[in-house]
């Protein structure tokens, strides 16, 4: 019964670990002044990182970068 414990465990850890994403978010200072928050996702099993930030006007910039292409 521990070694069924154990197994369903390490399930559970390797779903957590396989659908990670990091976000990391910025403010960015751009040269009129305006403070603009940037947010870097990164998705490791997918192996893409994501550029976001909206500009003063409201235009949403995104920029995806996709690792598995890039040899």
């Amino acid at each position: 019964m521990h070694r069924l414990s154990a197994s369903c465990f390490l399930q559970l850890v390797l779903v957590f670990v396989v659908n990670v994403n990091t976000q990391l978010l910025i403010n960015v200072k751009n040269q009129g002044g305006d403070v603009l928050q940037e947010t870097i996702t990164a998705n490791v099993t997918d192996d893409t990182v994501m550029l976001e930030f909206q500009r003063s006007d409201g235009t949403l910039i995104t920029q995806l970068i996709d690792f598995r292409t890039v040899s």
